[in-house]
């Protein structure tokens, strides 16, 4: 019995609250219930808490709003980034179109072959990517950079093959020229017209023969030039006198009779407008002039077809 009475006297004492007055020297003691006191203690603890817990809400919302503020001002500087970037791409993209409105003028003008829009697209393809796959989940940003890209790699295809463009069609015009420095285009001397191609009285002989080139009178010793460029062999037939022949490297052949005296050697190449000889009466001839003869695929056709205009006189 004692034991339990000092048990409930410790409990007792537990919940008891003294008060001491100040100058009464006197000691006042509060009993308070227990359920009352854990009351108060709970109380006391969820005011605590949530104190501590206004003032973590109050400084995650602080840095909130200045991580809020910096990322507003990054957003704004990234954006003038890529307007930037953008309004570049597009001159680029204006540029490179009158790039090849450029080479279809050359290409139309120099009649090479046309390269459709379709071509310089330079398309690319292949199977999906993770980036492609991760596109759905991107911010604007990134969406907006990732376009950039695509424009931008775009544009280096096109470069490319812009210069590849170019090249094709420096080879061509090379090509081109090779080809028409090889064409008879060039009267090999001026003079008067004497007889055309065709069939005609001939002048010696009264009857009526195919004429298979042209005559060009002139004074003798003129200098006669290469119509085109191409290999010279020489020779001396009754016909056509001295003579010079042309092997031109493609369809083409020229020869050039009744010369009083060659002015190349056998093998060499000459060059469009360089001295081969000169006018003389050699072979089946009544006065000095040039029978000039052009012949594709050996057989012979109208020389003044390949003659630019005006490049003799006509009488």
């Amino acid at each position: 019995m004692r034991q339990r009475d000092m048990v409930k006297k410790k409990r007792a004492a537990l919940n008891d609250i003294v008060v001491q007055c100040e100058g009464r020297g006197k000691i006042c003691t509060l009993r308070a219930r227990p359920f009352l006191i854990r009351c108060c203690k709970s109380v006391l603890c969820m005011s605590v808490a949530g104190y501590l817990l206004l003032a973590s809400l109050a400084l995650f919302l602080g840095i909130a709003r200045s991580v809020t503020f910096f990322s507003e001002c990054k957003n704004t500087r990234l954006m003038s980034e890529i307007r930037e970037m953008r309004d570049f791409v597009s001159s680029q993209e204006e540029y490179i179109t009158r790039l090849f409105s450029d080479d279809d003028c050359r290409r139309s003008m120099y009649g090479a072959v046309a390269v459709s829009d379709e071509v310089r697209q330079v398309g690319v393809g292949g199977p999906a990517t993770d980036d492609d796959i991760e596109s759905v989940f991107a911010t604007r940003h990134e969406i907006e950079l990732r376009r950039l890209a695509e424009r931008v790699d775009k544009l280096l295809r096109q470069y490319d093959f812009h210069d590849y463009s170019l090249t094709d069609f420096s080879g061509y015009l090379k090509d081109k020229k090779y080809r028409m420095d090889h064409v008879p285009s060039i009267a090999p001397i001026n003079g008067w017209l004497l007889s055309g191609f065709g069939v005609r009285t001939h002048p010696i002989f009264h009857e009526a023969r195919m004429h298979e080139g042209v005559d060009i009178a002139n004074f003798e010793g003129t200098p006669i030039r290469a119509s085109a460029a191409g290999v010279a062999k020489t020779g001396r037939s009754e016909t056509y006198g001295n003579y010079v022949f042309l092997d031109h490297g493609n369809e083409f052949t020229t020869i050039y009779a009744h010369m009083r005296a060659t002015g190349v050697i056998d093998g060499r190449y000459v060059k469009r407008g360089e001295i081969i000889g000169y006018v003389g009466s050699t072979g089946l001839s009544t006065g000095p002039h040039l029978h000039y003869e052009v012949r594709k695929y050996r057989h012979p056709i109208d020389p003044e077809t390949y003659i630019l205009p005006n490049d003799f006189i006509v009488d």
